[in-house]
């Protein structure tokens, strides 16, 4: 069953679950805590204004002085950094006035000023604080060896982050833009700590990076930061692995922690129980029960501002007075005698071992290393700069790898390619992403004005029920997808805007136009249950079309393949592939602003803004009924996600609800629905599955006391919930641990059927799990079929709507996955919806399935291309993509509920939601076009003979005319055509024929010639002999003689 979190763990997942959060408090600036999409972040990072010009006062209340401990104690701070050199300060000891001066933006020998602006209000510092693991804290009361570590590991860490220091560019094209110089220069004061404000056991280190840096001609400027907080997972793992490799060295053994989904986030020395963890982290409980109780009161997560204030809240205002000594007798008060014989032992132990020992070997070459976690990484991003993958390399492979040896390695690792620039932090992509992307672009540029255009008699929209209302825009785009000449032709339609119906009318003009099969093509099961709902009854999936070639249309087919924005670049490219291979012509429709594939590659935007494929576009929005609703959702399918945010805004649809926000959207969907009776006419969406199970259990609670779900026959279920791993992830056997789940997404025979989960028993040493059911796997054999989570339990009532997580199928019933169904009184009994949201049949699941989920909430994902009269909307924030879907689901009423209205638009503007292409690095001119001749190999390695289909075009072409000519004649030519049109190798072979075809013609010419001077000679003989006989009758036949007609060479 799943584990209940600590609000703490909830809140900050990228932390370790035994993390103490780093507390630094200036009155005189601003804090915030740098979070990413990464797990395990151990450095944190706080701005400093030079607010009043009170720098010494900064440095003697939260710097120098030792208030940890003593009011009296200081700390020394010494002065780091490649920078340090430039003012004569490297290694000496911090005193207040250099750092008062610096504060001040005044150089501290010359006085004058040090960078170009001198804004009084600007940032001067940067204080970056890297905190050791807990059980590293805790061990270090009884070897000291472990405070030099923490110590070594620290400068490993400021080294790797200098490397991101940089300078904005102000100078010619580059003036109002945010592009940036390397230039690995800065300056910082460190101080040494080891213990928290409440005495807890807790190594850390504060290095306040001073905002400067020097550029190349060796003038100072202020910092840009951006790069060094991007890079703050890959300096904090570079930490870490440095601190694991030490404690390994001297003699300890480690324990690898990982979260609830199994994902590495850290290490703990083996031996120190979790108890002592918690037991020793007396500030971190402090400001988590501040926050559970801003969540209860709020129903969303503080800010990093809020997180401030909530800290100087439980901040002690004045420390006791405390020597050194009496610290230490505080700090190992809190372990039992028996704990602090134990530890004191393990570190007598290690310091044994680390002179018995030699050096543990590395268990994996640095080349293994980096293709597990590329395997993994570039599954669902094309590409990552070199930071992000050294970061999840160290981070699962803490203290068994070597920062320097990765760092050379990966420019020579098969099948990874480095993109070369910036120097300071490259981009790497894959030979397998690179020759699909360049594969996609070059053919389908290359394969315009080929074909003719399909004309049709037909006039779209020109028949009931479509009689009335304009179809100018639609018509127009079908216009353009007949007219084309080229193979590939794109279809963006903005959600609500028609598509389905202009595909319907595309479908008869097809037909009409003389197309003997068309094909309709979906990303998954739904999908092709909507379409085929909508009379395309030989739709099928792209994984189908794909995989099963036996089963492929005819040749010269026309495939439509809808929301192709969900297709992958892998998937686009192998399409692309079997319309070469087939003669098909293929339609891809989609919408790029919506949400895209989970692998790599934005397949329909490679499309869209890297080729020149022929384009028609819907913009019109006909499913929104309401002028105000369609104008916001207009300008959002526009790209103009604040100002639609606005207009909504304006028009009443925002409803700003502070800590009532769930419950407010619970309360506008009772009212929409009426009170409950009408559930299936509007749809409620929440972008994470923390807000969709909260406003779920809001929710069926209303629908309880409205009787809408009988409470009396409500039961629990076991349901799965999935981890999301990777498909490389769910090879890799070092990832399980006895106790996850193992869900069957797919048949294995003799293993498991779809919907089935088994528990994991045992993780052997040879890569086989031991199942619950007495069966041993081997995950990577069967990682397509199955996907790995956790067990909760499901409430489930009558009345209740659910939704259904896998796909199965049987000789009774079908079920897709995402498809909704309403749960009856009767126990795994279920009626089935369709895509309208009409109930079509009733089914009994089995005892042993177990995907399903509620369907009352769904995330944007899983919304998308449903549609309901209202839309309900909940978040706290969102991307531009989740937005646009998630409002744009209804007909006639959206009520968007959020907690404030200012943080839900800065998450518009924040939250990324596109992933880089290599042709996107390209046209922004971060990196230059890949070497040539290297993309023609890895090109032609994917398709050998890509130019297959435009020979054969010109062909046909030469056929035609050449119809007229002899068969030899014809013969000839079209050989010496075809071997021209063919690959260099057979140039010597189409020459020999050359030579063969001439000399034939030339025999021709003299047997032609023989035969004339033949006949010649015979005439000249018989008119002799005429001669002979009778003069007058041979002058007679010489007038009536016909004259020889001149003819041209034989062809």
């Amino acid at each position: 069953m799943r584990q209940q979190k600590s609000i703490f763990a909830a809140l900050f997942p990228l932390f370790p679950e035994n993390f103490v959060f780093p507390v630094c408090i200036f009155p005189e600036g601003v804090i915030f805590c740098m979070r990413g999409v990464w797990k395990g972040i151990l450095f944190t990072a706080a701005s400093i204004k030079a607010t009043r010009g009170r720098g010494a006062d900064f440095y003697r209340q939260h710097l120098a002085n030792n208030d940890y401990y003593s009011e009296d104690g200081r700390v020394e701070g010494v002065w780091r950094g490649s920078l340090a050199s430039a003012f004569h300060l490297d290694g000496t000891i911090v005193q207040p006035e250099a750092f008062s001066l610096f504060q001040q933006n005044l150089h501290p020998e010359s006085r004058g000023k040090l960078t170009p602006r001198n804004n009084p209000h600007a940032v001067r510092f940067y204080d970056f604080q890297c905190s050791a693991q807990k059980s590293v804290s805790v061990m270090s009361l009884f070897d000291s060896r472990l405070i030099e570590a923490h110590r070594k590991a620290v400068e490993v860490g400021m080294r790797e982050l200098e490397r991101f220091a940089a300078v904005r560019i102000r100078k010619g094209e580059s003036y109002a833009t945010k592009n940036f110089e390397f230039t690995g220069k800065f300056i910082y004061a460190q101080y040494h700590h080891d213990n928290s404000r409440l005495l807890d056991p807790q190594l850390h280190t504060h290095n306040v990076i001073v905002n400067v840096t020097q550029e190349g001609n060796g003038s100072f400027k202020a910092l840009d930061p951006s790069q060094m907080f991007k890079a703050i997972r890959y300096a904090g793992k570079s930490y870490q692995n440095e601190l694991a490799c030490e404690c390994r060295r001297l003699g300890y053994e480690l324990e690898m922690k990982r979260d609830a989904k199994g994902e590495i986030t850290g290490f703990e020395i083996a031996g120190v129980p979790e108890e002592v963890l918690i037991r020793c982290s007396q500030r971190r409980q402090q400001i988590e029960k501040g926050i559970t109780e801003f969540y209860e009161k709020n129903q969303r997560y503080p800010t990093a501002k809020e997180i401030k204030a909530i800290t100087l809240k439980t901040r002690s205002r004045k420390m006791l007075e405390r020597t050194e000594q009496q610290v230490r007798e505080h700090k190992l008060s809190l372990l039992t005698d028996e704990e602090r014989s134990r530890f004191a032992d393990i570190a007598y132990e290690a310091e044994q071992m680390s002179f018995l020992l030699p050096s543990r070997p590395i268990q994996e070459t640095p080349e293994q290393q980096i293709q597990k976690v590329a395997e993994q990484l570039f599954e669902r991003s094309a590409v990552l700069s070199e930071d992000a993958l050294l970061a999840e390399i160290q981070n699962q492979n803490l203290g068994n790898c070597n920062l320097d040896e990765l760092r050379k390695t990966l420019d020579c690792v098969p099948g990874l390619v480095n993109l070369s620039r910036p120097s300071g932090n490259p981009y790497f992509t894959t030979e397998t992403n690179l020759k699909q992307e360049n594969y996609v672009i070059e053919t389908v540029n290359a394969f315009r004005d080929l074909l003719p255009e399909i004309r049709s008699e037909r006039k779209p929209f020109s028949k009931p029920p479509f009689l009335s209302g304009d179809h100018t825009a639609q018509r127009e785009a079908i216009e353009t997808i007949l007219g084309s000449k080229s193979p590939f032709v794109l279809f963006r339609g903005v959600a609500g805007a028609g598509k389905t119906s202009t595909l319907k009318e595309l479908c008869g003009c097809l037909k009409s136009g003389g197309v003997e099969n068309i094909q309709l093509i979906a990303p998954t099961n739904s999908a092709v249950d909507v379409l085929k709902k909508e009379r395309f009854t030989n739709a099928q999936t792209v994984a189908s079309f794909l995989q099963n070639p036996q089963a492929l249309p005819p040749k010269g087919s026309y495939l439509i393949i809808d929301e192709s924005g969900l297709n992958s670049l892998s998937q686009g490219a192998g399409i692309i592939k079997l319309v070469l291979q087939n003669d098909y012509r293929v339609l891809f429709v989609g919408d790029a602003r919506q949400h895209n594939s989970v692998e790599s590659g934005d397949f329909f935007r490679l499309l869209e803004e890297h080729t020149q494929i022929p384009k028609a576009t819907l913009t019109q929005i006909h499913r929104q009924q309401t002028a105000e609703y369609r104008r916001g959702i207009e300008l959002v399918s526009a790209g103009l996600a604040l100002e639609g945010f606005e207009t909504l805004d304006q028009g009443g649809f925002v409803r700003e609800g502070k800590g009532r926000y769930l419950e407010e959207a619970a309360e506008s969907f009772m009212e929409l629905t009426d009170q409950g009776k009408n559930p299936l006419n509007c749809i409620a969406v929440s972008p994470t599955h923390r807000e969709c199970d909260a406003l779920t259990a809001i929710l069926r609670e209303k629908l309880k006391a409205a009787g809408q779900l009988k409470a009396k026959t409500e039961r629990n279920i076991v349901t799965f919930q999935s981890f999301g791993w990777t498909k490389a992830q769910l090879g890799n056997i070092a990832n399980y641990q006895p106790g996850m789940k193992l869900f069957f997404t797919n048949r294995l025979k003799g293993i498991g059927k779809p919907g089935e989960m088994v528990g994991i028993e045992q993780v052997k040493s040879s890569g086989e799990l031991v199942l619950s059911n007495g069966l041993t796997v081997n995950p990577r054999t069967i990682r397509s079929a199955v996907d790995v989570g956790e067990s909760t339990e499901l409430p489930v009532a009558e009345g209740d709507l659910v939704r259904f997580t896998v796909n199965l199928k049987t000789p009774e019933f079908k079920i897709s996955n995402g498809s909704l169904a309403i749960a009856t009184a009767t126990p795994n009994e279920y009626s089935l919806l369709d895509a309208e949201r009409r109930i079509t049949g009733t089914v009994c699941l089995p005892e042993s399935f177990h995907g399903i989920r509620h369907g009352w909430v769904m995330t944007s994902h899983a919304s998308q291309g449903m549609t309901a009269d209202h839309v309900v909307v909940a978040a706290e924030k969102m991307s531009k993509q989740a937005f646009y879907v998630g409002c744009s689901r209804g007909r006639f009423k959206l009520a968007l509920h959020l907690p404030d209205r200012e943080r839900f638009k800065e998450g518009l503007l924040r939250i990324p939601t596109e992933r880089l292409s290599v042709a996107d690095l390209v046209k922004s001119g971060e990196i230059e076009k890949p070497n040539l001749e290297h993309l023609r190999r890895i090109r032609e390695q994917y398709d050998p003979d890509p130019y297959r289909l435009m020979r054969s075009c010109h062909l046909k072409r030469v056929v035609a005319k050449l119809r007229r000519a002899g068969r030899q004649a014809t013969a000839a030519v079209m050989s010496v055509i075809r071997f021209k049109l063919s690959s260099k190798c057979r140039r010597n072979y189409v020459a020999s024929r050359m030579e063969e075809y001439q000399r034939q013609l030339r025999k021709i010419n003299v047997q032609a010639q023989e035969r004339k001077m033949a006949e010649t000679q015979a005439t000249l003989q018989e008119h002799r002999v005429v001669e002979q006989e009778s003069p007058a009758t041979a002058n007679e036949m010489k007038r009536n003689r016909p004259r020889p007609v001149r003819k041209g060479p034989e062809r």
